[in-house]
């Protein structure tokens, strides 16, 4: 799997990182699920903003279209 991860083709390449000890690999890991955490709650709050901007501001006029007319 950390090969994998690691996107190595060979398994050697990946060998040469599994020595590192395992209160280094926990300290890595939690601050990448930090940075994921705190990289989902912005992207909540913008989409949080963008959704009260839209009720705010009403529908989108420019997005629909007249009603077309036939010209006989």
């Amino acid at each position: 799997m950390i090969q994998t991860v690691l996107g190595h083709s060979q398994l050697s390449t990946t060998r040469r990182y599994t020595h590192v000890p395992i209160e280094v690999t926990t300290v890595a890991v939690a601050g990448l699920e930090s940075g994921f955490a705190n990289e989902r709650k912005k992207q909540e709050e913008k989409q949080r903003q963008e959704e009260i901007r839209a009720a705010a501001t009403g529908p989108n006029l420019e997005a629909v279209q007249p009603p077309t007319t036939l010209v006989q």
